[in-house]
């Protein structure tokens, strides 16, 4: 199966008690829709469908960022965690292009424009939704 971003296929598991409460909880506190499969995290989870605007706002399944337009698309920025995350990945992207042969292109950087997210994922609130990080 092919991932459209780093971590994706990571993200698709089945969840656990534990977490089904923690995303159903957070339904019902931001009056908002995150999909499951059953109990196994999918794409929709996190991504809306839609572009802003096609169903009723008021829909929890409608609830998204939308920092811009589809077509202009998401939008990073340079970041200066960049040359830490090449010196972490070093060795895996070694071993990455050894076996395909091409070298991949990885660059950390920061989450300038959102669009089709449920929360927003540049500020963590997407992340909070099922991970818990010290403050």
């Amino acid at each position: 199966r092919q991932s459209p971003h780093l971590n994706a296929l990571e993200h698709t598991q089945e969840v656990d008690d534990e977490l089904f409460e923690k995303i159903r909880e957070a339904e019902q506190n931001l009056a908002l829709l995150l999909p499951l499969d059953g109990r196994r995290i999918q794409c929709i989870t996190c991504h809306s469908p839609h572009q802003s605007g096609v169903l009723n706002k008021h829909n929890p399944a409608a609830r998204q960022v939308a920092d811009r337009t589809v077509d202009k698309g998401v939008g990073y920025i340079e970041h200066s965690w960049n040359q830490v995350f090449q010196q972490d990945k070093k060795k895996r992207l070694s071993e990455y292009a050894r076996l395909h042969e091409r070298p991949p292109i990885l660059n950390y950087q920061k989450l300038q424009f959102e669009v089709l997210l449920r929360l927003s994922a540049k500020n963590g609130e997407l992340c909070d939704v099922c991970h818990s990080f010290k403050k």
